[in-house]
């Protein structure tokens, strides 16, 4: 259940004096498989809405794109201005069809070098074609400033937004 409630930065021996912490891995061992096992309605899978990727939605198995796909909303409410889909009434139909705000980072964020490069890369985290969502090593190098190829998507999501949260539910 990749989202930014569940992540935490703890002490560590590195350059930055910390490191990220995820909780939350009930079913991270079962991510090679299909998941018939919970009922949810539709795909089979547990999470919070607003954080499955369009193959979750669509009952495929999950894959390393699909943690991209949701390393892509986790920055954007980090670095962005906010969850991509806040504006959106059903937030699945959204997901699959690659309905979503674009993504602007923080005015303080937006000054740093290849500002623009790092904003198409997170946007681009939200293809619903698993296959065009950029790799770990490149989001990582867009990160760092770092020259990347990424495959242009251009969510279709209004460039509004309303100051409001996706509806987050529980599972139960």
């Amino acid at each position: 259940d990749l989202k930014p409630d569940n992540l935490f930065m703890i002490p560590g021996e590195n350059k930055a004096g910390f490191k990220l912490k995820l909780i939350d891995l009930d079913f991270s061992i079962l991510s090679d498989i299909k998941a018939p096992w919970h009922g949810h309605e539709g795909s089979g899978y547990v999470g919070t809405p607003g954080y499955r990727s369009p193959e979750h939605l669509r009952g495929e198995v999950p894959q390393e794109a699909s943690d991209i796909y949701t390393c892509g909303l986790i920055l954007s409410e980090l670095i962005g201005e906010g969850h991509p889909l806040r504006q959106e009434e059903n937030i699945e139909e959204a997901t699959v069809e690659g309905r979503f705000v674009p993504v602007k980072l923080q005015q303080d964020i937006n000054k740093v070098e290849n500002s623009e490069l790092l904003e198409n890369a997170i946007n681009s985290c939200f293809n619903p074609d698993p296959s065009k969502r950029p790799s770990a090593r490149d989001l990582l190098n867009a990160l760092q400033g770092k020259e990347v190829e990424i495959n242009d998507f251009n969510p279709t999501g209004s460039p509004t937004r309303e100051d409001k949260d996706p509806e987050v539910e529980e599972p139960k």
